[in-house]
């Protein structure tokens, strides 16, 4: 249940990150920011998908 909670917090974060990265002026902070969101929706993605598998 833990991490079901974290996977939903984790979303919103990572796209909180992309909307600040692309509105950044500075291209590294951009490319960072943009780079660290896409973890964080990866790793979304595989919390849900162990998820899925654990309840089958």
């Amino acid at each position: 249940m833990r991490k079901f909670k974290l996977d939903q917090t984790l979303v919103p974060v990572a796209m909180l990150l992309l909307i600040v990265g692309m509105t950044s002026s500075d291209t590294y902070i951009k490319f960072t920011l943009m780079g660290i969101s896409i973890l964080l929706n990866f790793t979304a993605l595989l919390i849900n998908t162990q998820q899925i598998k654990n309840k089958e």
